[in-house]
């Protein structure tokens, strides 16, 4: 019984149909919408900036927004704004989404978030440079009662409860914040401290999207490490043919 051998241009096909495939489990949609109780906070606190070696290199101790979380799929956003220049110019995050896990016997949730930060000379409150608008940030926090408190059920809470706002260090570099992959501040770790205090719970559905911890392998990245593997499975298919042709000489 002869066996068929699978030729190189197969062999990079069935590659590049895995790849594609992978790239695709990967991608998460909520598709149930409903009316879930949704846990609303101010947040006022401290917005920090630190280099590759951890020291403070800048920001602001006048951070003032909001946080929103859905407690049927943990799903939130938040919203973030700071009147004060850094490094000369304003900055603006915007469309922050939040992924919490929650830790009911504390009270607490971990969460991670992604924003967009705008920042350059053209910025201001409410539009960007073209040049230096939306770059992605990552970071991961704990959002944690700074009272014993046990959500037996989402009812426990009352107006005015306060929970601290810790910013995790989640790339584990040793320092606060996960370091920011490109533009005018790559390598450097944001972090934002607080305090959110609860506000009121009221109806609505937000999803949760799994936002990852750090950013994504880039492209450049992703596609090297393709070419590699794609490069290696074809030096194998050339040296079983190599083989079978001494074998058959």
């Amino acid at each position: 019984m002869t066996r068929r051998r699978l030729g190189t241009k197969r062999i990079c096909t069935i590659a590049l149909m895995c790849a594609a495939a992978g790239g695709t489990a990967q991608a998460h949609a909520s598709t149930a919408i409903g009316l879930d109780p949704i846990l609303n906070f101010n947040f006022n606190g401290s917005f920090s900036m630190y280099d590759s070696t951890g020291a403070l290199v800048g920001g602001d101790n006048t951070l003032s927004g909001s946080i929103h979380l859905d407690t049927a799929t943990f799903g939130g956003t938040a919203t973030m704004s700071d009147p004060s220049p850094f490094f000369g110019s304003h900055w603006y995050a915007h469309d922050i989404q939040i992924s919490a896990t929650p830790d009911l016997a504390n009270g607490s949730f971990l969460a991670n978030s992604h924003m967009l930060f705008d920042w350059g000379p053209a910025t201001t409150a409410t539009s960007c440079g073209v040049a230096v608008c939306d770059y992605s940030i990552y970071t991961q926090f704990q959002i944690a009662p700074t009272v014993n408190l046990h959500l037996a059920s989402w009812t426990s809470l009352t107006s005015g409860t306060p929970f601290n706002v810790t910013t995790t260090d989640a790339d584990g570099d040793g320092i606060p914040g996960n370091q920011i992959t490109y533009g005018p501040f790559k390598g450097f770790s944001p972090a934002f401290d607080g305090t959110a205090t609860f506000q009121a719970i009221s109806l609505g559905y937000i999803a949760n999207d799994n936002i990852p911890p750090v950013d994504p392998t880039p492209l450049p990245g992703t596609a090297l490490l393709l070419g590699s593997g794609l490069l290696g499975m074809v030096s194998v298919a050339r040296t079983r043919k190599a083989s079978l042709r001494r074998a058959s000489a």
